[in-house]
């Protein structure tokens, strides 16, 4: 299916989107439908994770993160205002789960199961990421303090090739803010693949 569905099909893969469960052989399902939907089909996914009342067991959820942000590049779209309010919440930067009295109502994620808070969060991170243009330079920086290397990586990359060598400052400029979260290290291999990547040293994507 992932390789030889075309855009004839989708109508049908979104209906059968609605019908499937989010279980791990579904994967290919979800991959199909994010290489050939458009950002509407990807929120869709994100809400589907959303209201999962049960464990989904993704194998791969990196490369599902990375698919994702390889579409909303390629779909050129602005960035959903969805997302943004995710980013907003301080349940996509902390983790509620052992310190939850620390967070407001309003703070926490909206997932009915939190085992699936780590797939959340890279295919929430992983849309903006690809989704981002000039005018999210700012937010691009904040993800690359994100406790998850991957995320850091990726929005360090992209803000490295949004705006060039300014976005290389600007990663250099919060080194301090990094090491101050406690997340110095992720933060400076983020730096060092966004600097690799900037001149050219060898193909991280």
């Amino acid at each position: 299916m992932l390789r030889t569905a075309t855009k004839r099909d989708l109508k049908l893969l979104r209906e059968s989107f609605q019908l499937i469960s989010l279980t791990p052989s579904a994967q290919y399902f979800v991959l199909t439908l994010v290489r050939l939907g458009n950002s509407m089909d990807i929120l869709e996914v994100i809400k589907r994770v959303e209201r999962a009342n049960h464990d989904i067991r993704y194998w791969f959820q990196i490369e599902m993160g990375h698919a994702i942000e390889r579409r909303m590049t390629d779909l050129g779209r602005s960035l959903p205002i969805e997302l943004l309010r995710i980013s907003r919440k301080k349940g996509f930067w902390e983790d509620s789960r052992n310190e939850r009295s620390k967070f407001s109502r309003k703070d926490l994620l909206t997932l009915k199961h939190l085992d699936n808070r780590a797939l959340y969060l890279r295919i929430v991170a992983h849309a903006m990421i690809g989704a981002a243009r000039q005018g999210d330079l700012d937010l691009l920086q904040r993800l690359t303090q994100h406790n998850y290397r991957m995320i850091a990586r990726a929005a360090a990359i992209r803000l490295a090739r949004l705006a060039g060598d300014a976005g290389i400052k600007m990663l250099q400029s919060t080194v301090a803010a990094a090491i101050e979260r406690g997340n110095g290290e992720p933060f400076g291999l983020a730096v060092r693949d966004a600097e690799i990547q900037r001149l050219g040293l060898a193909e991280l994507w």
